[in-house]
């Protein structure tokens, strides 16, 4: 209840500020920043090795205590590395993906990855702590605060990406102190939590399963999820860049409301039940919430697919017309995504992380075989991205038939008569 209740004001909050700031900052300034921050998510999962995710399965405060350490040490090591390759590379890299117009903007990844690292680990920490009211209370501010940060960059100094990547800076750090100082009550926020060298060594053993299993299928999955934003800008240019990134947001917005705000309470119950009840109940638990969010969800991406490009033009001008047609098109994915993604931590409890890489592989090379049929018949951005979207749909309905196939398969053989 109060995750979605966060959830519903992050979203009341976007619909009653983009569009000031749309009106504020062009297609082409937002297509940078959504450029900056596609790479950012791409590394995201990466910088942390996925530790952070371990801090569910953690069986004493020593434990937790040795992953928050490695997830907080581990994205300034990347961060660092990272800055010192773009320092002497990005302009080869900006002229490989055809995106020089960022110029000296892609520093700001290292930076944005550091902070954003830290604000999802402490965010994992808050959820492993139960503190769901304390997370409503205090964690709705930054996101009201940032956006009008971003409106008042874009009054007083301009529509610069500047003003919208200083907003996600001020978010996500701010997230991070709250979290630390008034959630989770750790006065002491510095690293590495009380944790020493031999801790460290244990805990990085201990779970070595979540970077050497799960982190090359998330980093697939990742890059899967922003390889259109990462194909756009030398095909199209930042302005249709800004176009899909404004569409994206808006489509997160049932994603945040359901399957965001279900994935880490669901995570935790689907530990308990198996290890208190089996594979049978966690089998029953995930089929109902497959079906429990498909009902919900259906309506509002219904609603979405028919009226966003006519809302689109209404509430924000002409100028963003096909940011509601990509929305448009991208429907049929987030409805599969919505349905499938909350419940793909049964993969971790049941331990089959090696399954992320293959489904999130299929995806990959659906989303690259649609990309490479738009240039073949030079599709134009928004049936690109129609194809784009429905290779992963195709991608995610096959990873919800393997976990409905896996769970009932293995509850039958754990309740299978023995002599």
């Amino acid at each position: 209840m109060f995750t979605s209740a966060r959830s519903v004001v992050t979203i009341l909050a976007q619909l009653a500020f983009t569009p000031v700031i749309v009106s504020l900052y062009p297609p082409e300034a937002y297509g940078v920043f959504g450029f900056i921050v596609g790479l950012v998510n791409v590394l995201l999962p990466v910088v942390t090795l996925q530790y952070d995710k371990a801090l569910f399965l953690a069986r004493n405060e020593q434990e937790i205590a040795g992953l928050r350490a490695l997830s907080n040490l581990l994205p300034l090591f990347f961060a660092l590395v990272l800055a010192t390759i773009l320092l002497f590379a990005r302009s080869w890299f900006m002229h490989l993906i055809g995106a020089e117009g960022i110029g000296n903007g892609i520093l700001l990844v290292p930076i944005l990855l550091v902070v954003g690292a830290w604000s999802q680990n402490s965010q994992r920490m808050v959820q492993v702590r139960g503190n769901y009211k304390e997370n409503f209370l205090y964690g709705s501010a930054a996101v009201v605060a940032s956006k009008l940060l971003a409106i008042s960059y874009g009054v007083l100094i301009g529509g610069q990406f500047m003003g919208l990547a200083l907003a996600e800076f001020f978010n996500r750090i701010v997230q991070h102190l709250i979290n630390d100082r008034f959630i989770l009550k750790d006065v002491r926020i510095r690293l590495p939590y009380h944790a020493d060298r031999s801790q460290l060594w244990s805990t990085f053993k201990t779970y070595i399963g979540f970077p050497k299993f799960e982190l090359p299928s998330v980093l697939v999955g990742s890059l899967t999820a922003q390889l259109p934003l990462l194909w756009l800008p030398g095909r199209f240019g930042m302005g249709i860049v800004g176009q899909y990134a404004l569409a994206l947001s808006l489509l997160e917005m049932p994603m945040r409301l359901f399957g965001y705000s279900i994935s880490g309470t669901f995570y935790q119950k689907a530990v308990i039940t198996y290890r208190e009840q089996g594979t049978r109940a966690l089998s029953s638990i995930t089929l109902r919430m497959m079906r429990g969010i498909f009902l919900i969800s259906i309506i509002p991406i219904a609603l979405i697919a028919m009226l966003a490009q006519p809302t689109f033009s209404w509430i924000f001008g002409p100028q963003w017309s096909m940011a509601g047609a990509i929305a448009a098109a991208m429907t049929p994915y987030y409805l599969a995504r919505l349905v499938v993604e909350p419940v793909g931590s049964v993969l971790r409890v049941v331990g089959r992380q090696r399954a992320y890489l293959l489904l999130h592989g299929a995806n990959l090379i659906g989303r690259v075989i649609a990309l490479m049929s738009a240039v073949a018949y030079d599709l134009g951005p928004v049936r690109a991205l129609f194809l784009v979207s429905l290779a992963s749909t195709l991608a995610y309905m096959i990873m919800g038939w393997y976990l409905v196939t896996l769970l009932g398969h293995t509850s039958m053989k754990d309740n299978a008569p023995t002599r």
